[in-house]
C-alpha cells in the first residue's frame, strides 16, 4: 500500500482486475483512465482518429444516448476537434489488438458490429465492479482519478 498516494493503489487495483476482461473492455477502461476520455468520446471514436505510428488519438465527436429518439452524435463539448492525446505504448497495444478483431470504422462496437452506446458501457462497468468486489464508483471517476493524480502528485498515467 502506498501511504503517500493511496489513489495510486486504487488505480493499480483496478488496472490489475481489468486484465481478466475482454480486450474491448480493457480498451474502454484504458481510454477513460489513461487517456482521460469521457464516455461519449470513447463511444464516438473511429479508427481514423487513432494514429498508431505516433501513439496519438484525436477526439472529433462524442456520442450520447437520447432515450426518446435513440442515439445521437455530435462534436466535442467545445464544438471543435481537440488536440491529439498521446497515449502509452501499452494502451496503444490494447487498441491495436482490438483493431485486429474489428471490421467496422467505429472503435467500440457490440458483438453484432453495431456501435456501442454509453448505457451499455455503464451497465458493464457497474457489473464489473460488483463481480470483482470493488468499491462502487461512477465510470466518469476513472477520468477524474487520472486528472487528480496528475494535478496533485504529478503522476501522469497517460504515459505510464
Amino acid at each position: 500500500m502506498n501511504t503517500i498516494c493511496p489513489e495510486l493503489d486504487r488505480v493499480n487495483l483496478l488496472a490489475d482486475k481489468i486484465q481478466s476482461e475482454s480486450i474491448k473492455y480493457q480498451a474502454i477502461f484504458s481510454l477513460a483512465l489513461y487517456g482521460r476520455l469521457r464516455l461519449g468520446e470513447i463511444c464516438g471514436l473511429e479508427w481514423s482518429d487513432i494514429d498508431f505510428e505516433n501513439n496519438r488519438i484525436t477526439i472529433k465527436r462524442t456520442k450520447a444516448y437520447d432515450y426518446k429518439d435513440g442515439k445521437t452524435e455530435g462534436y466535442t463539448r467545445e464544438n471543435r476537434i481537440t488536440q491529439g492525446i498521446t497515449l502509452s505504448q501499452t494502451v496503444m497495444d490494447i487498441l491495436y489488438e482490438l483493431k485486429q478483431e474489428s471490421n467496422n470504422k467505429v472503435v467500440m462496437t457490440r458483438e453484432n458490429g453495431d456501435p456501442i452506446h454509453p448505457p451499455v458501457i455503464l451497465h458493464w462497468f457497474s457489473g464489473w465492479l460488483n463481480k470483482n468486489d470493488l468499491p462502487n464508483m461512477t465510470f466518469h471517476e476513472l477520468r477524474h482519478m487520472s486528472i487528480e493524480l496528475l494535478d496533485t502528485h504529478g503522476i501522469d498515467l497517460a504515459v505510464r
